[in-house]
């Protein structure tokens, strides 16, 4: 068996319900960057997630983007 590993944590915008979820949960590790969405300036991390009937509850942390930064400049975990 061969894993690829993931070099962008950033959440697709064109995947299902259960897609956002596995991909949260994958990266809700000790030592990896969490799963994340950009809106804006904002960037918008993702953990502890629980699937539910037709929703994800998860713990956010939002935070304001470096301008120079097109990616990431928040607090580690």
């Amino acid at each position: 068996m061969t894993f690829q590993r993931i070099v962008d944590n950033r959440l697709a915008d064109n995947i299902d319900l259960e897609k956002v979820y596995d991909e949260i949960r994958m990266r809700d590790a000790e030592n990896h960057p969490l799963a994340y969405i950009n809106y804006g300036k904002f960037r918008i991390e993702f953990k502890r997630a629980s699937l539910r009937r037709n929703f994800i509850e998860a713990d956010v942390r939002i935070y304001v983007k470096k301008q120079k930064d097109s990616g990431c400049s928040g607090p580690s975990r």
